[in-house]
């Protein structure tokens, strides 16, 4: 592991020099998750929302457009008013993403490659090829995390064993070994959790 400074004032238009001062604060940088080699699963969820969320704005937009030649369309109303509330949900969720990813004390922590256009011809795989370790919080219920052929529905690969992490006491880690298995150039990766009785199970794609 190793440290970065990182400096705190006040940003001012001056031209008097700015530098780190012996009050600055030291971030750890732990470089299994720093380098992608141990990621977080609520990374892949971050992710999974992120790329839902295109394609529903991309959905509003198309449903508005219907609703401007069509405003009595009870159809295009219902979809869009279902719409604004995952997008809501989306918006959260996020925030309770980003504020237990900055909690978990883990150092600066990278975004999975972003995706701007999904659609059916991408399906905007998150390359896996370096994860060795997954990291899932303490609190969840019934999770699960599989590997599966999107052709044949078969479950390829799946998290089994789990740990209490080095890292953090309030996760479990369990090893992404995936050498000898045979994967298609683009698998779907199923991940099923819940959390205070409410769902939160998502799915993507995922490539070596």
């Amino acid at each position: 592991m190793k440290t970065i400074q990182v400096c705190i004032g006040l940003f001012m238009l001056a031209t008097v020099p700015f530098g780190c001062g012996d009050d600055d604060l030291e971030i750890e940088v732990i470089e299994e998750i720093a380098s992608g080699e141990t990621v977080l699963e609520l990374q892949f969820e971050d992710y999974a929302l992120g790329v839902e969320e295109i394609g529903l704005n991309q959905r509003k937009e198309e449903l508005l457009v219907i609703l401007e030649n069509d405003p009595q369309n009870d159809n295009a109303l219902g979809e869009l008013e279902s719409v604004n509330n995952r997008l809501s949900f989306i918006e959260e969720r996020g925030g309770v993403i980003e504020e237990r990813l900055v909690g978990f004390g883990l150092g600066p922590i990278p975004p999975l490659p972003p995706c701007f256009d999904p659609g059916p011809d991408n399906n905007c795989p998150v390359p896996l090829n370096v994860v060795n370790t997954i990291l899932v919080e303490q609190n969840l219920n019934n999770f699960g995390f599989q590997l599966v052929d999107p052709q044949s529905e078969e479950v390829l690969f799946a998290l089994e064993e789990f740990e209490t992490s080095e890292l953090n006491e309030n996760l479990l880690e369990s090893p992404f070994l995936t050498e000898g298995i045979q994967l298609p150039e683009e698998f779907l990766v199923v991940v099923k959790k819940s959390e205070g009785g409410m769902d939160l199970s998502y799915n993507f794609y995922g490539t070596l």
